[in-house]
């Protein structure tokens, strides 16, 4: 099944809890561990990953600053788009432009 995801599921599959709050660790991990499954779904090529460009930019941006680590968004993005690019879809999944956005787009 082709899908596209919003860019906090992204976030909470690559970002494990990291809240003192106890109470929003908690919330983080429900979030984390539902997040992670859907996108371990794309890993197994259950589902096509269908994304904007810019979902991926902001979630690389959003990990960066979450964990202080520039290199944790640049690796995330990178296992992002290998992810949408490399397995097989029922349809033709080509790097484009929509409205001159670079996009990933699914040519049926």
């Amino acid at each position: 099944m082709d899908i596209t995801l919003d860019s906090n599921v992204l976030v909470y599959a690559f970002v494990p809890p990291i809240h003192k709050n106890e109470m929003k660790r908690k919330e983080w991990e429900n979030l984390h561990i539902n997040a992670r499954k859907i996108y371990e779904n794309v890993i197994r090529e259950e589902h096509c990953l269908i994304l904007p460009f810019a979902v991926i930019m902001e979630v690389a941006s959003v990990i960066s600053l979450l964990t202080g680590k520039e290199e944790y968004g640049k690796d995330a993005a990178l296992e992002i788009m290998d992810s949408a690019n490399d397995k097989p879809c029922p349809s033709a999944l080509l790097l484009g432009f929509i409205d001159g956005i670079p996009c990933h787009v699914v040519v049926a």
